[in-house]
């Protein structure tokens, strides 16, 4: 992935988002504000504090970059208890005073939206207790209670551990698939007080998918409020669900075959090169065409989970 703000900031890496200088500007210059080097927002310092509707929270600690903001261990400051927050950035070098305003009411629009059903189980989705945005700064927070989010990604376990077995592939599936129909057909309710029928997640990757404790998977990241984040002159789409079941096939490709890239040209590998395929299991490489659209593809998550 293309780090969205390289365009806009002088960044000795090239990505001001996942680079390391930021954390050092934050460790070595108190209460700084912005990079050194290239004038882009610094890391929160440990022990800063975030006050939102619901609490006051604190930084605990940096943990990694993912998707279009940085994560952070914290706690609630009135109890203790863990959670944790997700900063995104409006840099002034990407966004002007009134697109910030804009996607700042956006965030806490889309990301403060609840299911209908108090009692539904959430089915391994990582859900946002508060969304918090600055009204005087350039950053938006998403608070979520306990540890989970901060656990390592799909990328980083790929990375680490290399392929997965055809039947942990079908556990990471059958998981991820009972998410994406609770997801794409539970009722929410906005902070507007308008209902939603459905929600695609529409970001699913390596990185929006957590590895947690006993190798359960929750998802996180939705697109929703994601690409608000992405600078100018990008496009709010529709999510559409389908989509999502796409993406999801591409994803256990890449755990199945053991990596996501190839290492000549640095692209995505492309499941559509057959020769790529594992021969092993001839059943599983069949449903993950029809995941993917190299064959038929499934109506719905609940037709590809009764079929998997």
């Amino acid at each position: 992935m293309v780090d969205p703000f390289s365009q806009s900031y002088r960044c000795v890496q090239n990505a001001p988002l996942g680079c390391d200088r930021p954390l050092k500007t934050a460790q070595e210059v108190p209460n700084a504000k912005f990079c050194l080097e290239c004038g882009f927002p610094a890391t929160l310092a440990d022990k800063a504090e975030i006050r939102g509707d619901r609490g006051v929270y604190r930084v605990v600690g940096f943990v990694r970059s993912q998707g279009m903001g940085r994560l952070y261990k914290g706690i609630q400051v009135s109890d203790g208890k863990p959670v944790v927050i997700k900063e995104y950035l409006l840099p002034s070098g990407c966004f002007n005073a009134e697109e910030a305003q804009q996607r700042k009411a956006m965030f806490t629009r889309n990301a403060g939206a609840s299911s209908v059903n108090s009692e539904a189980q959430d089915f391994r989705l990582v859900t946002p207790w508060e969304a918090i945005a600055d009204e005087r700064g350039d950053r938006c927070y998403l608070i979520t209670q306990g540890k989970v989010a901060a656990d390592p990604n799909l990328s980083q376990v790929l990375r680490q551990s290399g392929a997965m077995s055809a039947e942990q592939v079908r556990d990471f599936l059958g998981q991820v698939l009972q998410t994406l129909q609770f997801l794409h057909s539970q009722k929410f309710r906005l902070p507007s007080g308008q209902m939603r029928s459905g929600m695609a997640h529409g970001n699913l990757s390596l990185e929006s998918l957590i590895v947690a404790e006993n190798f359960y998977i929750y998802s996180c990241d939705l697109a929703d409020w994601e690409i608000i984040f992405d600078p100018p002159p990008s496009a709010f789409t529709i999510q559409d669900p389908a989509a999502d079941l796409v993406a999801l096939g591409h994803i256990a490709f890449y755990l199945w075959l053991g990596r996501a890239v190839d290492g000549t040209s640095g692209r995505p590998l492309d499941p559509h090169d057959l020769q790529l395929w594992p021969t092993t299991d001839p059943a599983l490489r069949e449903f993950l065409y029809h995941l993917i659209g190299l064959e038929t593809a499934f109506s719905s998550a609940e037709a590809a989970r009764q079929r998997s």
